[in-house]
């Protein structure tokens, strides 16, 4: 059953400034101060909430984002519930559209990516924040591979890469972890120009540097190439003998015969 839709003369001053929020509308935001001075500061003292400026900025709403940030700055390094700061909600939104249209499609990351950009702009350090399991935004794009904003975001925060998550992961663990190759070699690239190797013998809470990681990668995807082309060759085989079973011949020597090589080829299967 869908949820009545409360009649805006009787919302509360935080409803309309979240439904102010959702639509983008910096003139909606000051008729909300107006109602209520406190309005803000009311959201920022819940420890966990999703602000203003994290509804903006899934909805990508660049410029309310900015207005209400340069307002109440706190709430751009505010975690909502789920543990995701405005900037981390930006960038899987990002993430994740789909849309069947390409022109739509591209329309809409250029507008993630402005509010992205714009964020960043406003504070270098939300690059830095903290989230669900001490993962950050530079984390995140590692794990996708999103080579230019994982570039941008070194350049505007080169401290960043020093970041790590509840399990002691870098980005570049994160990187060879999910088997990134191009963001790996934007890692290395700036870990080479910064001359700060030595992250590369940095351990994960399994005592793990990028070289054990890579090297398990490799012997996993190794494993699997085998156990993959030994699954062609069975099928292979099965279907060989089902040609051979299919001829008068064969049928008969089976009906007539030990039954123990079928029965080991289905096994095998």
């Amino acid at each position: 059953m869908a949820q009545q839709q409360i009649p805006q003369q009787q919302q509360t001053p935080r409803e309309r400034l979240m439904a102010t929020a959702e639509a983008g509308k910096i003139d909606g935001l000051y008729e909300c101060i107006k109602d209520d001075p406190h309005v803000l500061d009311g959201i920022d003292k819940i420890p966990f909430v999703d602000t203003p400026l994290h509804i903006a900025a899934s909805a990508g709403h660049a410029h309310f984002a900015l207005e209400i940030m340069r307002l109440n700055p706190s709430f751009s390094k505010k975690l909502n519930p789920e543990g995701l700061s405005p900037l981390d909600l930006a960038l899987r939104k990002r993430e994740d559209l789909d849309l069947p249209n390409r022109e739509e499609l591209s329309k809409l990351r250029k507008k993630f990516s402005q509010i992205i950009r714009q964020l960043i702009n406003f504070d270098k350090e939300l690059i830095r924040v903290k989230g669900r399991e001490s993962f950050t935004p530079l984390h995140y794009v590692a794990e996708k591979g999103d080579i230019n904003l994982l570039a941008e975001f070194l350049l505007a925060c080169p401290e960043s890469i020093m970041d790590r998550t509840i399990r002691a992961e870098t980005a570049l663990h994160i990187a060879v972890k999910n088997s990134k190759l191009e963001a790996c070699k934007v890692l290395l690239g700036w870990l080479r120009r910064s001359l700060n190797l030595q992250l590369l013998n940095s351990e994960d809470e399994k005592g793990n540097t990028v070289q054990h990681i890579a090297v398990s990668n490799s012997e996993i995807e190794e494993l699997k190439r085998r156990r993959l082309k030994e699954r062609k060759l069975d099928q292979q085989i099965i279907r060989e003998e089902l040609f051979r079973i299919r001829t008068p011949d064969r049928a008969f020597s089976l009906a007539n015969g030990p039954t123990s090589d079928v029965t080991s080829l289905i096994h095998s299967t």
